[in-house]
């Protein structure tokens, strides 16, 4: 029942309250005497029974219903019990429209609880019903909203051990039913070990952590404490001492949860290869200046860490090295893992080697090599897919001194065997590698494991669609009375997807957004669908002043174009766009816009999609209304990089925004949105913002505090 039409009821005459003996008449409007049947396809007795022989229970005098949020993602719905009433019905008005369908019925008790999506849950027209029933009829209470407990349902998570400056948050993952949830703290500093070690010695700085909750009966609960095999220990030899390892600084988890995966983005050791020597790699120098001495050959090259549960216990797995592991190419800027587990991309966006197209890599990728050595498994010629048809073509340095396109950038594809051990198969490049292109900045797998899409946000093509010219760089910008030519959209972006055919992979289809723009960024983050046929990819620097979906692309204007990037008059709105595959070929499917898309906002840094495709949540850490909850005040922007996450819906064919959400403490600076995740279905999301500044522990703690700066925490929605 409308909830206008109910009020206006209740306020007729004492008259009518008193006829119906206590009883609300449900179809006063013409509204919804006939309520929808629950799942259980339980009927709802209508207390508008025109018998005179049939008493109903009580006095007709209800208390007031009273709906609370005891336990994050739920309502408890409390009532008096009401004289003669032998059982209780709970009944929901979704969203105030749709009418009352049954939540729980034949209830001795006077409390329910109802399960919801804190971020789906229409907090403004969603009504709660209670049915009070004896053998002969029932009798209806008034409506209870639910606005005042949606703070109260948001899960707020917090490190066991708390300190300033940890970024807990910066990166999360859930599983796909959203029971298992890790949280990424790369700015943790204890000299830890292994699992649930000791969290009080904060002498390894920036070490990093990652921390594993459960949600069992409708709570969360901290499961485990997990740090890197290979934690750097302070020691008073400075040469074996390289802080700032970053552990957690990106994770991902199979489906069931069961399997972690960890990168530690500045780890120092030299080794190629899986589980090979973990210490940092020292080598000796001569100089003319200088005697002879011991200095790190290897700073910042990155690792990878498997984790695996078994039942509620975690233990390592592997170690995972690059096969041509350098100094400073950061490996395992970004992850994805398969639905099972067994298959792993990891990226390194600045890898430096200039080759093209997917190499196979053999088993000596697997085995321990020297320090900054190439295995011959990676040589100077490869072949890819450069279009949707397979067409294969083959590029090949031409000569020593084009063997390297710095920060080029790779992607890793490694393989579980049923016996636990991990080997590197794949080398996967861009089909037009360049320098500076960033190929690797975001990567996702399909939940099979079939598909592989790859972001490079420093791409220059100006090419638009999909497979266009990758080598055009004339784009065309425009100017407040005319359009321009300028070389280079600088920084533009490109998506490469990847197709998984018999036991190797190629390129099916070079991703570019309808619009093209200099930094655009396009590719900074992407997401799949469970079958690989739906593509979510942000581009934070879109500059469309547009809101909506579907909006005016070249609603912008840039002035003063230069070759190096700088472009006064564009600014980062950011946007969002959805690709199809139809079977034979990808097209874009949509173009998402904030609904308050502001300057500076870079809505897009991060994108998640659910399982089906059907629900993709977008974040922005730098969006800056200081609203809390869901589908707060907009408009208001008083605050600055305060973040917030925007939940779209694909219904008939359309893509829609269903809900604006913020946490329940906002505050300025918290950079709400810098990670997130859905879970398979969409009806759970964990959001991260690493600089929260409450001194909490655990879970339900004090979010009003902020004695410590950049703590971070999480919210579960």
């Amino acid at each position: 029942m409308n909830k206008d039409c109910f009020w206006r009821s209740l306020n007729r005459s004492a008259l009518l309250v008193s006829l119906v003996a206590g009883s609300l008449v449900l179809a006063a409007c013409g509204g919804s005497s006939s309520n929808k049947s629950s799942s259980s396809s339980s009927s709802v007795v209508s207390s508008s029974s025109s018998s005179s022989s049939i008493v109903p229970p009580g006095s007709g005098v209800w208390p007031e219903l009273n709906v609370t949020s005891a336990n994050p993602g739920s309502l408890t719905i409390k009532w008096s019990a009401v004289s003669g009433a032998t059982h209780y019905n709970l009944l929901k008005n979704a969203d105030g429209g749709s009418g009352y369908e049954t939540v729980a019925e034949n209830l001795t008790e006077t409390t329910a609880t109802d399960f919801i999506s804190v971020h789906l849950h229409d907090w403004v027209n969603a009504s709660y019903l209670v049915e009070a029933c004896n053998a002969g009829s029932c009798q209806t209470s008034t409506p209870a909203f639910t606005a005042s407990a949606m703070l109260d349902s948001i899960a707020y998570l917090k490190a066991s051990n708390t300190d300033a400056n940890d970024w807990f948050g910066w990166s999360l993952a859930l599983s796909d039913d959203g029971s298992t949830l890790a949280v990424g703290a790369p700015a943790e500093d204890s000299r830890a070990t292994g699992v649930n070690g000791d969290q009080a010695d904060n002498s390894s700085r920036a070490s990093g952590a990652v921390y594993v909750f459960v949600k069992e009966n409708g709570l969360w609960a901290q499961q485990a404490y997990i740090k890197a095999s290979n934690t750097e220990q302070p020691t008073e030899d400075v040469t074996q001492y390289l802080p700032n390892d970053r552990f957690g600084y990106r994770v991902a988890l199979s489906a069931d949860g069961n399997r972690l995966i960890v990168s530690a983005y500045n780890e120092d050791s030299g080794a190629a290869g899986v589980n090979c020597d973990q210490g940092n790699f020292l080598t000796t120098v001569t100089t003319s200046s200088e005697s002879s001495k011991v200095v790190h050959a290897d700073i910042n090259t990155g690792a990878v860490y498997v984790f695996t549960r078994t039942d509620s216990e975690w233990e390592q797995e592997a170690y995972i090295k690059p096969s041509n592991t350098w100094a400073g190419q950061n490996f395992g800027h970004s992850l994805a893992i398969s639905g099972d587990g067994n298959l792993l991309a990891v990226s390194m966006p600045t890898e430096a080697l200039n080759l093209t197209g997917v190499q196979a890599t053999s088993s000596e990728s697997s085995v321990c090599v020297p320090a900054n050595q190439v295995p011959s498994s990676i040589s100077s010629t490869s072949s890819s897919s450069s279009s949707s048809s397979s067409v294969s073509t083959s590029s090949t340095s031409s000569s020593s001194s084009a063997i390297f396109a710095e920060n080029s950038g790779a992607v890793y594809i490694y393989e579980r065997s049923e016996d636990g051990q991990w080997t590197q198969q794949f080398y996967v490049k861009a089909s037009n590698t360049g320098a500076g292109d960033a190929f690797g900045a975001s990567v996702a797998l399909a939940r099979d494991g079939s598909t592989l899409a790859v972001g490079a946000t420093g791409e220059d093509s100006s090419a638009t669609g999909i497979n266009g010219a990758q080598t055009d760089s004339t784009f065309a910008y425009r100017a407040p009375s005319a359009y321009f030519a300028s070389n280079y959209p600088y920084n533009a972006g490109a998506v490469y997807v990847f197709r998984r055919a018999d036991s190797g992979w190629a390129q099916q289809a070079y991703v570019k957004p309808g619009n093209v723009m200099p930094n655009q960024a396009f590719g900074v983050s992407v997401s799949l669908s469970d079958n690989g046929d739906r593509l979510a990819v942000g581009a934070p620097g879109d500059a469309s002043r547009s809101t909506g979906v579907n909006g005016d692309a070249a609603n912008y204007e840039m002035v003063n174009a230069a070759h190096d990037g700088s472009w006064a008059g564009i600014t980062g709105y950011g946007a969002a766009y959805i690709f199809d595959f139809n079977g034979s070929a990808w097209a874009q499917a949509a173009y998402v816009k904030a609904s308050n898309a502001n300057a500076d906002d870079n809505f897009g840094m991060n994108v998640s999609l659910s399982a089906d495709g059907s629900a993709l949540a977008v974040g922005t850490s730098a969006e800056q209304s200081l609203a809390k909850g869901i589908n707060g005040n907009e408009t208001e922007r008083s605050g600055s990089t305060v973040g917030a996450v925007y939940v779209y819906r694909l219904d008939a064919g359309n893509w829609a925004q269903t809900s604006y959400v913020k946490p329940s403490n906002t505050r300025a600076g918290h950079r709400f949105g810098t990670s997130l995740s859905l879970s398979e279905d969409g009806k759970a999301m964990a959001v991260g913002t690493h600089r929260d500044a409450s001194a909490a522990t655990g879970t339900g703690g004090d979010q009003e505090d902020t004695s410590a700066p950049s703590a971070g925490a999480v919210y579960v929605y």
